[in-house]
């Protein structure tokens, strides 16, 4: 079984900046708090097919999971998905032009598995909760910083 997660804000920034940070997963720790640790695994440039391992904790449980880019149209979107033992996701990042700055919007379909899975409801209202939170951190991030760096 699936869950589907959407979420968008507006951030007072241009779109190649919103997109070129957000895309770059090693970033994930100054905004998705839940992250600890990101490395690139794959040689190369960034692209379609560039891997990553990352370290996050949801509820008391660390997940140490891999990411990888399924597609991408810079600087409008990217398509990845996520695999762990305790969760699967697939994430569409969309980046879209507004007056004043960009939406960036996420919608995911998240796979609970593992421990997790005992705790379904719990898991549920923790990522949702982890969404309306960190959002707003990554808008604050990026709005001060005029130069953000990977």
């Amino acid at each position: 079984m699936t869950v589907p997660m959407r979420y968008s804000i507006v951030i007072h920034r241009p779109i190649e900046d919103v997109f070129n940070f957000v895309t770059d997963f090693r970033n994930d720790k100054a905004w998705w708090k839940l992250v600890s640790h990101t490395e690139m695994v794959t040689p190369g440039e960034f692209g379609v097919g560039s891997e990553f391992v990352q370290s996050a904790r949801v509820l008391f449980i660390t997940i140490r999971g891999r990411l990888r880019v399924l597609e991408w149209d810079p600087p409008n979107w990217i398509r990845y998905r996520g695999e762990s033992k305790q969760l699967s996701y697939n994430l569409l990042y969309t980046f879209e032009a507004v007056e004043g700055g960009t939406r960036f919007s996420q919608d995911a379909h998240l796979e609970i598995k593992g421990i997790l899975r005992v705790f379904y409801p719990l898991t549920v209202w923790f990522i949702n909760r982890a969404q309306h939170r960190y959002f707003p951190i990554l808008k604050q991030v990026l709005e001060q910083n005029a130069q953000p760096q990977p």
